[in-house]
C-alpha cells in the first residue's frame, strides 16, 4: 500500500539525456498533473454508478470540461480517441446525398471518413489556404454556394503549426450559409491555445495525449446538434431500451470509459487553461531559436511560415539531399533526438506543397523543451547537412 507507483516522473531519470521533438504526433514526458491524476482515478474503487445522478465522476468532469470550454455541459462527451469522435460527428450527421466540405487542411480522421461516404454523399474539398497558408475568403464562399450540410476546418495544421482563422471562417459561414452545422478539428491546439473561442461550433473534437501533455485512451468531443451512434453498445443509460434515442443517453460513451485518462485529460485541461500564455511565451522564443538557426544551414528549406507569429511550436523542414524519414529522421535518432519525418497524416498538405513522397522534416516542442534541446538539435543539423549533401551529390554522379 505504502509504495510508489512505477512510471512517476522520477523513474524516466535515465532518459533524461533523449531530446524529444514530436510533441505533434504525442507528448513525452507525460505531464506529473497528468499522471497524478491518472492513478488517483485508477487507484479509486469504481463507481457502481456510471451516468445517473449530477455527482458521479464522469458527470463531474464533463461539467469542468464545459466551464473551461464556455459551453453547456450537456454538450460534451468523451470517446476513446479524436479519431473516433471526428467519425462520429462525420458519419453520425451527414445523411444521404447532402454534401459534406472539408478544408485542405484535413488531418486523415476527416479525410479518410470524407471519402467513405462519396458514394452516397457530394464530397466537397474546399481549398481554403494557399502555399504559404494565407487564408482564401473566395475559395470559402464557392464552397458555401453548394450549402454544404456540414463543414470541417482544422484549427492549425499539424504539418507545420499554422493557426488558422477559424473564428472569421465561423463568423463567415453563419452569416452566408446559416444551416451549415461547422465542426472544429483542434487535435493540434488543445493545450497550445485556449479553446473558449470555439465555442460558436457545433462540434469539437480533441485528444488527450498531444499538446495537453496527458495519457492517450481519451478524447473529447462537443455534440450541440443530434448525432446517430456509429458504435452501439451500453452507455449506462436507459439499458432496457433497444436503441439510443438522444443525446442524453450518451450515445458516443459506448462500452467501458476510460475513467483514468478522462480524469486526467481534464486535470490537464484545467492546468493548459491557467498557464496557457506562460507556455506560448517560451515556445514562441524556442521557435525564434530554432528558426533563426535552420536559416544558415544550407540545404534546409523552411515549410510555410518563416516567423513565429500565428503558429503553434511546430516546425517543418524540407531537405535538399536525402529523405526526411529515411536519412535525416533516422540519424537524429542516433543522436537521441526524436522527431518526425515523412507525411504526417494530412494528405491534401503534402500534395498542394508537392511533398507527398517525401514528406518532412517535422520538429515540435512541448513544456518540457529546452533552449538546450533546440541547440543539441541544430547541431545536429548541421552536422548531418554537411553529410547529406556530401553523400547524395557524389550519388548523382
Amino acid at each position: 500500500m505504502g509504495q510508489e507507483p512505477c512510471f512517476f516522473m522520477n523513474e524516466i531519470d535515465h532518459q533524461q539525456d533523449i531530446v524529444y521533438l514530436n510533441y505533434a504526433a504525442t507528448s513525452f514526458p507525460k505531464s506529473k498533473i497528468a499522471l497524478d491524476s491518472f492513478y488517483k482515478s485508477l487507484c479509486a474503487p469504481p463507481s457502481g454508478i456510471r451516468q445517473n445522478g449530477s455527482d458521479t465522476l464522469l458527470q463531474e468532469m464533463r461539467k469542468r470540461a464545459a466551464a473551461l470550454l464556455n459551453i453547456s455541459a450537456s454538450s460534451v462527451y468523451f470517446t476513446h480517441s479524436a479519431t473516433v469522435g471526428l467519425n462520429q460527428v462525420i458519419k453520425g450527421f451527414i445523411k444521404k446525398d447532402s454534401c459534406l466540405a472539408i478544408d485542405n487542411r484535413s488531418h486523415n480522421a476527416v479525410v479518410r471518413p470524407w471519402l467513405s461516404l462519396k458514394h452516397s454523399c457530394r464530397c466537397l474539398l474546399a481549398s481554403l489556404y494557399d502555399e504559404e497558408d494565407q487564408f482564401i475568403k473566395s475559395r470559402l464562399f464557392e464552397a458555401l454556394a453548394h450549402s454544404p450540410k456540414l463543414f470541417c476546418l482544422t484549427h492549425a495544421s499539424n504539418v507545420n503549426g499554422s493557426i488558422y482563422p477559424v473564428e472569421e471562417i465561423m463568423d463567415l459561414i453563419r452569416l452566408h450559409s446559416p444551416t451549415t452545422a461547422i465542426l472544429i478539428d483542434a487535435s493540434q491546439s488543445a493545450g497550445a491555445l485556449n479553446l473558449s473561442s470555439l465555442h460558436q461550433a457545433d462540434f469539437l473534437v480533441f485528444p488527450s495525449h498531444k499538446h495537453l501533455h496527458s495519457v492517450p485512451g481519451a478524447a473529447v468531443l462537443v455534440a450541440k446538434k443530434h448525432l446517430e451512434p456509429i458504435i452501439l453498445g451500453g452507455t449506462g443509460v436507459n439499458s432496457m431500451v433497444e436503441e439510443t434515442l438522444n443525446q442524453h443517453d450518451y450515445f458516443a460513451e459506448v462500452g467501458t470509459m476510460n475513467l483514468p485518462a478522462i480524469q486526467a485529460l481534464v486535470d490537464s485541461l484545467a492546468f493548459a487553461h491557467d498557464t496557457t500564455k506562460e507556455h506560448q511565451k517560451k515556445e514562441s522564443l524556442l521557435v525564434s531559436q530554432f528558426l533563426e538557426g535552420v536559416r544558415h544551414i544550407e540545404g534546409l528549406q523552411i515549410i510555410g511560415k518563416g516567423d513565429e507569429e500565428n503558429r503553434l511550436a511546430i516546425i517543418a523542414l524540407k531537405p535538399a539531399y536525402g529523405s526526411p524519414e529515411l536519412h535525416w529522421a533516422s540519424f537524429l535518432k542516433t543522436q537521441k533526438i526524436f522527431v518526425r519525418g515523412g507525411v504526417h497524416c494530412s494528405p491534401l498538405h503534402h500534395q498542394q506543397l508537392k511533398l507527398e513522397e517525401s514528406g518532412t522534416l517535422r520538429f515540435s516542442f512541448g513544456w518540457d523543451s529546452t533552449s538546450e534541446h533546440i541547440e543539441k538539435a541544430l547541431s545536429a543539423l548541421r552536422e548531418f547537412s554537411i553529410i547529406a549533401k556530401e553523400v547524395f551529390s557524389n550519388a548523382a554522379l
